[in-house]
């Protein structure tokens, strides 16, 4: 596996990762009680740290938002998260819908690592903050 394939490989399961967090983020904001906190906590955890990761023109207006969901009451927090988690899609989309473009052209090395913004810490901080969601997410029945 050359270096491309490698910073490829890790863009593509960032690309995952920040789907199904985004899930359980809603999955979260959909359940009853006190067991909900700590999930969203994770959550919103990680998805700061996914925000550093885009470089999209929406990613800063996501940062605001995502501020916003995290210090509205408990009552109200439905709808800040919404819009937060909207505009965190579009920031998704438009991240990754550049990388696939740069796929189809066959860059070069030198291209993927400007864009991809990987070394170790970056990827072992994501990880760890991803298996911090994974443990919040409800047992399967």
């Amino acid at each position: 596996m050359n270096e491309t394939e490698i910073i490829q490989q890790q863009l593509d399961i960032e690309r995952r990762h920040f789907a199904q967090v985004a899930q359980a983020c809603a999955a979260a904001l959909n359940a009853q009680g006190r067991a909900r906190e700590p999930l969203l906590g994770a959550c919103a955890d990680y998805l700061e740290f996914a925000l550093t990761r885009l470089q999209s023109q929406t990613a800063a207006e996501a940062r605001s938002r995502l501020r916003s969901a995290r210090t509205a009451d408990a009552a109200a927090a439905a709808g800040p998260w919404q819009a937060f988690l909207e505009l965190f899609d579009k920031s998704c989309r438009d991240h990754f819908a550049a990388i696939d473009a740069l796929r189809a052209r066959k860059e070069p090395v030198a291209r993927w690592r400007a864009l991809g913004r990987l070394d170790a810490d970056a990827i072992v901080a994501e990880r760890e903050r991803f298996a911090q969601v994974q443990s919040g997410l409800p047992s399967p029945p």
